[in-house]
């Protein structure tokens, strides 16, 4: 593991640069993308800079975890497997998302050149990535105040409680699909409805808290600054290949609707996956 930490740091100078680079001027992704000859290097550079992102933000929710991210830097080998399954599996749904924007503006009459697009928009992605994990992780400020700490605390607490509830929910509800006969699940129901009233009631309560509502406005501004960021990139593009606001448009519909389908598909399967895993135990 020594070693692949080792090659993290001697990725870090060069992600840096290229990260800080393309936020300020968003033109010399796009430069970049097309200033080297050979456009399988451009293809691996991105895919190289993303997995750096993946384990950026890994760290970031490790240092300043979200209240919905339970995620752990790995300590053995089998947990950096684990770590090394989820970017594969990052880098698979990018490639996936980038076919299909290929795809999206090929409809509308515009032939990208796939190597050089993947460089592009692996590097596009990853900066949006690791801003948006940095603009989350920026609710943990609101943890100065006492109260803000203390229903975070309380959420995670019943959170660690409801979770074998579910589970055993999830059980019985796989019996039920094999035809086995189940009986006395009005305490288990109970349970659960409890305590996820207990859950919502912290949460309102959470949301009202002063502190709470500064962060999560900061938050909302800066993400919608990163959004507006993401859509120049865009327009750069679009005008560096001679493609028409017009066309550019319908390509990011089509690109959106074709991702909205992905991520259901996905999703599909990480639930049946996480319910499979709760059946197990």
């Amino acid at each position: 593991m020594k070693s692949y930490i080792e090659k993290l740091f001697t990725e870090l100078p060069s992600f840096v640069s290229t990260f800080v680079s393309g936020l300020v001027q968003p033109s010399s992704l796009i430069e970049q993308a097309y200033a080297h000859d050979d456009e399988s290097d451009v293809a691996a550079r991105g895919i190289r800079f993303f997995i750096v992102a993946e384990i950026i933000v890994l760290v970031l929710h490790v240092a300043m975890p979200q209240w919905s991210a339970d995620r752990q830097l790995p300590t053995t080998d089998s947990a950096l497997v684990g770590i090394a399954a989820d970017i594969v599996m990052s880098v698979f749904t990018l490639a996936i998302a980038t076919a299909l924007a290929m795809v999206a503006f090929r409809i509308v009459g515009h032939q990208v050149v796939p190597k050089r697009f993947i460089g592009m928009v692996a590097h596009v992605v990853s900066i949006g990535m690791v801003l948006t994990a940095l603009l989350n992780s920026m609710t943990n400020i609101a943890k100065v105040d006492p109260d803000v700490a203390r229903y975070h605390a309380e959420a995670d607490a019943e959170l660690v409680m409801l979770a074998p509830h579910m589970a055993r929910a999830m059980q019985l509800r796989d019996s039920v699909e094999k035809g086995h006969p189940i009986t006395q699940t009005d305490s288990l129901t109970s349970s659960i409805v409890a305590s996820l009233q207990r859950v919502k009631s912290i949460s309102d309560n959470l949301a009202q808290q002063p502190m709470m509502l500064i962060t999560t406005s900061v938050v909302a501004i800066a993400t919608f600054a990163v959004d507006i960021w993401i859509v120049a990139v865009g327009f750069l593009y679009a005008r560096r290949n001679s493609v028409s606001t017009l066309r550019y448009a319908a390509a990011v519909a089509l690109s959106l609707l074709f991702a909205g389908i992905l991520r259901l598909a996905i999703g599909a399967a990480q639930l049946g996956s996480a319910m499979q895993g709760a059946l197990t135990q």
